[in-house]
């Protein structure tokens, strides 16, 4: 079976860029948009994020990310999927999603990898998959900042990706726990009881 490229879903792009915005992440801006168009009018996106790939057949069928711009990003990059919490690992442009279901989606996570002693994989607590919600996340001088809006949902998790040892220094705006999963050198920052209208501050070091 031949593998379908990926789907350029012009609406549901558009209707995602409605819910998600830019987030700063070391001081350079990612976000989450492939699409041609809207590239050229989001000019100061300077690393993408983030594919919909679509199975548009009435049967199951592979999916490739071939046809993605893949220029800012690492040659090997992390990716994750939103929908099912899956890590695929670090990979490359030649990934497969295989049979996905017909006229199903999935919703990947793309990020550089190698670059950051911690590197953030993504987000449950927004469908922008850490676009929205989270304000900051910078790693440097042996610890992590991250800060975090009050966009999205009371409770969800961080995903967090690192060969260190990792261990939560201190918690304000919210409650939060880490928990790891060393076989695939993971950390699940799961939090819950964020507040409407208030900040969520979190220092991990390392």
């Amino acid at each position: 079976m031949n593998n379908i490229n990926a789907f350029p879903a012009a609406m549901l792009v558009a209707t995602l860029i409605c819910l998600t915005l830019p987030i700063h992440t070391g001081g350079r801006l990612k976000d989450e948009f492939h699409s041609q168009a809207l590239s050229e009018r989001l000019q100061h996106v300077v690393v993408k994020l983030g594919d919909i790939l679509l199975n548009p057949k009435d049967a199951p069928a592979d999916v490739s990310l071939a046809g993605l711009p893949f220029s800012g990003l690492t040659k090997t990059f992390h990716v994750w999927s939103f929908w099912d919490k899956k890590y695929y690992g670090c990979m490359d442009a030649s990934l497969v999603i295989p049979q996905l279901p017909a006229h199903r989606c999935v919703q990947l996570c793309l990020s550089e990898a190698g670059i950051n002693p911690v590197e953030l994989l993504g987000s449950t607590l927004h469908i922008g998959m850490a676009a929205n919600e989270v304000q900051d996340f910078t790693a440097s001088n042996n610890q992590v900042k991250i800060t975090l809006n009050d966009q999205g949902a009371r409770e969800g998790e961080l995903l967090l990706v690192s060969g260190q040892n990792l261990r939560l220094a201190e918690v304000s705006g919210c409650k939060a726990a880490l928990s790891h999963d060393p076989k695939a050198k993971l950390y699940h920052l799961s939090i819950n009881e964020r507040q409407q209208g208030a900040k969520g501050a979190i220092k991990i070091r390392y």
